[in-house]
């Protein structure tokens, strides 16, 4: 809503009428999206807003989910589930073709190859959070006064390791 600064500079009440419905709109927690049908239920309206990731190739390449950490394409397939199916874990018939915007469906056994991640970058990511999560408790326990304190055997290395370099 591209409004001519000169409008509001004049007191034209149209722009001020304008900016506040505009901010209004943008202060709503909540974006509302047509997703089309449920993929279980075929019901459809507000309550069809949540996104599953299936493990079957999409039927359109690239409009599906993918992973950042282990690589993997965003070429799995979606299916979008009203409140009721996806609480009762209701079976998914259908999946969407194409973006979840298109609203268009495909019949789920329909569906070809198969989706999946590399659980071995996984299992290294998880490790390095890990390590990462222990050595920030560290620091903050250090802080706090409760860390570790390095021990006899510690500070003899130490003072070993500093004289090899001088």
């Amino acid at each position: 809503m591209n409004q001519d600064p000169s409008q509001q500079e004049n007191g034209d009440p149209s722009w001020q009428k304008n900016h506040d419905s505009s901010r209004r709109e943008s202060r709503d927690p909540f974006i509302r999206i047509d997703l089309g049908t449920c993929c279980a239920c075929e019901k459809t309206g507000e309550s069809v807003r949540n996104l599953v990731m299936l493990p079957e190739l999409a039927p359109v390449a690239g409009t599906g989910w993918g992973c950042a950490v282990c690589g993997l394409a965003a070429d799995g397939a979606m299916a979008v589930m009203c409140d009721a199916c996806l609480a009762s874990h209701a079976e998914i018939r259908f999946a969407m073709s194409g973006y979840a915007t298109d609203r268009l469906r495909i019949e789920r056994k329909l569906l070809e190859g198969v989706h999946e991640h590399n659980q071995e970058h996984h299992r290294t990511e998880e490790r390095q959070r890990a390590r990462q999560m222990m050595q920030e408790q560290l620091v903050r326990d250090r802080r706090n006064g409760n860390g570790n304190k390095p021990g006899k055997a510690w500070r003899r290395n130490s003072k070993q390791r500093t004289q090899k370099h001088h």
